[in-house]
C-alpha cells in the first residue's frame, strides 16, 4: 500500500462518487416515466385526441372514435416542418381498412383542425 500516490486516491474517490450518482439516478429516483396514452387523430375530421389507456392494458390501434365507435382514430405525430402526418408504421393499415380520410392526404399529411387535443379514454372493449 505504500506505492499509492494521492492523485490515485483522488481518482478512486471520484470513481465511487460517479457510481454512486448512478445507482441512485437510475436505480432508486423515478425519473423514467411510462407513457400513459399516444396522441391520435381522427382520419375523417383531422380533430386531435390525446388518448389515455384508462383501465386496458393496451390501446387497439385504430381506436374506437368516442361517438361514432368507427375505428377511425390513427396515430399521428408531428414533424420538424410543423407537419402532422400519419405514422409509418400505420400507413398501410389505414389504406387496408378503407375508412374516409377526408382530413388526410396521399403523402399522409392530416388537416389538423386545432393543436389542442382532446382528452379521450378508450372503453374497455366488451368481451
Amino acid at each position: 500500500m505504500g506505492d499509492i500516490k494521492p492523485w490515485q486516491i483522488i481518482l478512486l474517490v471520484v470513481a465511487f462518487g460517479v457510481l454512486g450518482a448512478s445507482v441512485w439516478k437510475f436505480g432508486f429516483s423515478n425519473t423514467v416515466r411510462q407513457p400513459s396514452g399516444i396522441l391520435l387523430v381522427d382520419v375523417q375530421t383531422g380533430v386531435l385526441y390525446d388518448t389515455r389507456k384508462g383501465k386496458n392494458r393496451g390501446i387497439l390501434l385504430p381506436a374506437p372514435h368516442p361517438e361514432t365507435q368507427e375505428p377511425t382514430l390513427f396515430p399521428v405525430e408531428k414533424t420538424e416542418d410543423g407537419g402532422w402526418y400519419i405514422r409509418s408504421r400505420y400507413r398501410t393499415l389505414l389504406e387496408e381498412m378503407r375508412v374516409e380520410r377526408d382530413a388526410v392526404d396521399r403523402n399522409y399529411k392530416v388537416s389538423v383542425t386545432d393543436e389542442n387535443p382532446i382528452r379521450y379514454v378508450v372503453p374497455v372493449p366488451e368481451e
